[in-house]
């Protein structure tokens, strides 16, 4: 009989050959960025997992056959602008912009405000300072608003379970390919958000009932 775990690598496996298979089909990922080292390092990343349209900062043209974009080393400039809806710089115009044409929108913040992610490590966590920006962070989710390592944007990279949705109060959505029960025993909230194509392995169901976590689909609009 063949153990769960066994199972669990079987189904890994199988997503990585598909994945290998689909690479001539990536998805379209428009990225705004500046024009940095960094950011151009960041997007040879990105580009080997999706068909990339690069717009620096400066550009004010958005292409019309994209759907998905990513903002890359977001500071806290842009994240207090696009926040209040203020559109008076490069970036928080074309956030703008996009919000209008109802694109998804990750955040990938710059290393001064990568603890956003995870805000719980962050030792001043009750400076008020440090609060209120938690509070356009928040408001940007309800937005619909997504905030994201750059390794999370990489489905095939090793990312840290611990973030994005895992971790961040009042966000439920998990966009992964694949649930594991590493993920459902760090998940933080009750209820787990789903794609109708995500998989979820036998050992993540039974801890999530153990948690008592609930796990829905979303309908092929969401997300």
């Amino acid at each position: 009989m063949i153990h769960q775990h066994e199972i669990e690598k079987i189904v890994r496996e199988v997503l990585r050959l598909i994945d290998f298979e689909k690479q001539h089909k990536k998805p379209k990922l428009l990225v705004l960025h500046h024009e940095s080292e960094k950011s151009l390092q960041q997007i040879e990343r990105l580009k080997r997992n999706w068909d990339i349209k690069q717009i620096p900062y400066s550009c004010h043209e958005i292409p019309s056959d994209f759907h998905h974009a990513v903002f890359l080393e977001v500071g806290q400039d842009l994240l207090v602008k696009a926040a209040l809806g203020l559109a008076d710089s490069p970036e928080s115009i074309l956030f703008s912009k996009l919000m209008y044409r109802d694109y998804r929108i990750d955040f990938i913040p710059c290393d001064d405000l990568s603890w956003i992610i995870e805000p719980e490590k962050n030792s001043n966590s009750e400076n008020m300072y440090v609060r209120k920006l938690l509070q356009y962070k928040f408001q940007l989710l309800e937005y619909g608003v997504h905030f994201y390592p750059l390794s999370s944007i990489n489905p095939n990279e090793n990312i840290s379970i611990s973030a994005p949705s895992a971790t961040i109060q009042g966000s439920h959505t998990f966009h992964d390919k694949l649930i594991t029960k590493e993920i459902v025993e760090k998940w933080k909230i009750k209820s787990i958000h789903i794609h109708p194509k995500t998989i979820i392995t036998p050992l993540a169901r039974d801890i999530a009932k153990e948690k008592g976590i609930s796990i829905k689909l979303m309908n092929q609009n969401e997300g």
